[in-house]
């Protein structure tokens, strides 16, 4: 059973509090508030919560969270961005990338990933901004595939990176690169 008590107001007036994801209620989507999200149970998506993030020892997220606080004491499946702290404790598994200014990670503490010491606001303007790009670019009045591009050959795989030939520290010169092939009816 989820659970909601208010004790601070958002910017629309409204109370802001505590919403629990009660053990044995299993919630697929995305979770928004302005206040506190406690995972007791299984959430299937991102959450966002501006104040804190409350992982329990049980509880499941798999999806990325974006918060000022995360306090993880279960498994997470996903990146976490919280701007201020995240306090990982001995009973949690994560299994992605951590962003935060500062972090607390306790003995027995599972961390599969990458972690960013910087300030995940920056971060998401950055975000942002690509994305911004990316979809002008889109926007233009050129056709777009349906699949971006395949590319032709074992060059794919390596691509831009230069192999030393064997017995030789002079790498060869560079091979152009393979054609794009582009897949699909073009959208209109």
């Amino acid at each position: 059973m989820a659970r909601h008590s208010g004790n601070d107001r958002s910017d629309s007036g409204k109370e802001a509090g505590l919403s629990v994801v009660s053990a044995g209620m299993r919630i697929t989507g995305q979770l928004d508030t302005t206040g506190v999200v406690k995972v007791e149970g299984v959430v299937v998506g991102s959450i966002r919560a501006e104040r804190q993030v409350l992982v329990a020892k049980g509880g499941v997220v798999e999806g990325d969270i974006l918060t000022r606080e995360a306090v993880i004491g279960g498994q997470v499946r996903g990146a976490i961005y919280a701007d201020e702290r995240v306090e990982v404790q001995t009973t949690s598994q994560i299994h992605g990338d951590i962003t935060t200014k500062r972090i607390l990670l306790q003995e027995g503490g599972e961390v599969n990933g990458h972690l960013k010491m910087e300030d995940p606001k920056a971060l998401s303007r950055q975000v942002a901004a690509v994305k911004s790009e990316v979809s002008d670019a889109q926007s233009a009045d050129q056709p777009q595939p349906d699949i971006a591009e395949v590319r032709d050959g074992e060059d794919a795989v390596a691509l831009g990176q230069q192999a030393t030939p064997p017995g030789g520290d002079i790498p060869p010169e560079p091979r152009p690169e393979p054609p794009i092939r582009h897949i699909g009816m073009p959208r209109r």
